[in-house]
């Protein structure tokens, strides 16, 4: 998969759904530090949430999305910050204008609202490789004086510190998904496979105009007129 080395501030999470699916970030300066940390959450802080199980149970929680574990994190009853326990058993969480479907062991965040077939995206920061002459374990990345991972309080942006000179890789994700909530890479193949009765309308389409797999704009411009068929 290529990578691109550009500036952290162009690498935000917020900007990047229309951008290429990874890119690659040294961040070794403060502000790049508190860029990465800013985006390490899909929230600033935790917020109220619904969480629908495959059995239709559904309750309310305070909660947020974290890149680097690839997993949403909730406060329980007693205040202690923990993923939750058994994705597998999530049919979609609900925050805010937003909706994620648990698939393929990560979040999907649904970002078209057609009627048959949407888009969707899978974002993740992961780690790549340690500063020099480190021990070659994984950065020290600190919420609140605690690993991250393992932290028993709310976890916000502003309290999060990450070792410098780290390299952090940005990865966006993209998946479709029909009524049947069945996700396939957003790929020509996958496409051309799911829908052959259309495969000679997408082809005319996709030379009329541009279509980049990773970028979620021309993505909505395709699915908009597949949906239309």
């Amino acid at each position: 998969m290529r990578l691109f080395s550009i500036s952290l501030v162009l690498l935000f999470f917020y900007c990047q759904l229309c951008a290429q699916n990874s890119s690659q970030a040294n961040v070794g300066s403060d502000e790049n530090l508190k860029e990465l940390a800013h985006n390490i959450f899909e929230y600033p802080s935790f917020v109220e949430g619904i969480i629908i199980l495959k059995d239709s149970s559904k309750y309310v929680a305070k909660l947020n999305y974290n890149r680097i574990l690839g997993k949403f994190l909730v406060i329980d009853r007693i205040g202690n910050t923990r993923p939750f326990a058994d994705p597998d058993k999530i049919d979609k969480i609900i925050v805010k204008a937003d909706t994620f479907y648990y698939s393929k062991n990560g979040f999907m965040q649904k970002l078209t609202h057609f009627v048959n077939i949407n888009l969707y995206v899978n974002q993740t920061i992961s780690y790549v490789e340690k500063p020099k002459g480190g021990d070659g374990s994984t950065p020290v990345i600190i919420s609140n004086g605690s690993k991250l991972a393992y932290s028993f309080e709310e976890s916000k942006s502003e309290n999060i510190s990450i070792e410098k000179n780290s390299v952090f890789r940005f990865i966006n994700e993209y998946f479709i998904a029909d009524k049947s909530m069945t996700f396939y890479e957003a790929e020509k193949k996958n496409l051309y496979d799911r829908y052959p009765m259309f495969k000679d309308k997408l082809k005319s389409f996709m030379r009329e105009h541009t279509v980049n797999f990773n970028n979620a704009a021309q993505m909505e411009k395709l699915l908009e007129y597949l949906n239309g068929l």
